[in-house]
């Protein structure tokens, strides 16, 4: 006689869990399946991790626990579950959905300088370098001066450049921001503090005294700030008349340096030319226009005649002398007084100039 026996399978309950439920892409997630079975029991087997319908991997039973971990989750929400097959004991069984939203990968931006401190006007070029574990990121970087946007580059196997030779002298606070893509999270860089040298001129001493037609010199000094190596081409202007300048060297290069300013002054003279007729001459000349309209019956008078003529001479030559002894007016010369004089220093680089000022006074006296 034969019996039938019915052996009902035992039921097993999966349970799943994940290490966090929002993850940056590319970054690892472990995820947690538990399998009982009633009456307990059930302690081996395998485990299949799915993400929808595709299968993530597969991890053994221990006491019951497997463990998956993965770093391959797609951008978004991820659906995951677990799955038991079951055996010749135990039925199978799926676990509940566990849901992990996958955010953009983080990035890293880290920015570089080519040259600081670099000279007025000079290329300075900034490096940004963007990295992140889920890969190697594309997009573009801008470049800012404080809050100032003051160029882009674009990634190029994750570096990015701005060349630019337009900063101002000073401070320039440069950070580099990583705008981010559908895959690849955004980043700020660290801060870098550029300096573009710049160079100061002053002159010693700020006053000489002298007489007109003499000459005087000055110590002009041009210091240049740190990095700062540009030559520097020294010119004076607001000259008074009739007076020049000149320095000795006329360029500092090469950094520090010092040049002497030589102000020549000149002295006053009399013109060139003068009138037509001196005071002495016009009087001997009228003298003699006045002999021509004397009477020649006056002139008969030998006596009268002489007498006058001598009168005549004595007045003529009086005049004259007291004329020739009288110097005439001067004209030109180094004006009187205080005078001031600007002393300009450029520094020039390609298309850009760079100028400070200083100021000198010259007192000018009178030989006179």
């Amino acid at each position: 006689m034969s019996v039938s026996i019915t052996v009902n399978l035992a039921p097993v309950t999966v349970g799943l869990s994940s290490s966090s439920n929002s993850i940056p892409a590319g970054s690892p997630i472990t995820l947690t399946a538990t399998a009982q079975s009633t009456p307990a029991g059930l302690s081996t087997g395998t485990v299949t991790f799915l993400n929808g319908t595709n299968v993530l991997g597969t991890a053994s039973l221990v006491s019951g626990v497997a463990t998956y971990s993965t770093s391959l989750l797609t951008l978004g929400i991820n659906t995951l579950t677990a799955s038991y097959p079951g055996n010749l004991d135990y039925l199978a069984g799926t676990s509940n959905a566990v849901s992990v939203d996958v955010l953009p990968a983080l990035t890293a931006t880290v920015l570089s300088t080519s040259l600081n401190p670099a000279p007025f006007a000079t290329t300075v070029t900034f490096s940004a370098a963007v990295s992140s574990l889920a890969g190697t990121p594309s997009g573009t970087v801008s470049f800012y001066d404080g809050s100032t946007l003051i160029g882009t580059g674009t990634l190029a196997t994750g570096i990015a450049q701005f060349p630019t030779s337009a900063l101002s002298v000073g401070s320039h606070d440069i950070t580099a921001v990583y705008g981010g893509t559908a895959v690849f999270a955004a980043s700020t860089s660290n801060l870098i503090t550029e300096q573009i040298a710049d160079f100061s001129i002053s002159a010693s001493p700020g006053s000489r005294t002298l007489y007109t037609g003499e000459a005087t010199t000055y110590t002009v000094t041009v210091t240049p700030a740190s990095g700062f190596n540009l030559p520097v081409a020294l010119t004076c202007s607001q000259l008074p008349a009739n007076t020049t300048c000149s320095f000795s060297p006329a360029t500092i290069t090469g950094g520090p340096g010092i040049s002497t300013l030589v102000v020549q002054t000149s002295a006053p003279g009399q013109a060139a030319t003068a009138s037509a007729l001196s005071p002495g001459y016009r009087v001997v000349a009228l003298a003699g226009i006045i002999l021509l309209f004397i009477p020649r019956r006056m002139r008969r008078y030998r006596k009268g005649w002489h007498i006058f003529l001598l009168a005549m001479s004595l007045l003529t030559a009086c005049v004259a002398f007291s004329a020739c002894s009288q110097p005439g007016p001067l004209f030109g010369g180094t004006p009187i007084g205080a005078q001031t004089i600007t002393v300009s220093a450029t520094a020039t680089n390609g298309s850009q100039s760079l100028n400070h000022q200083t100021t000198v006074t010259l007192n000018v006296n009178s030989l006179f």
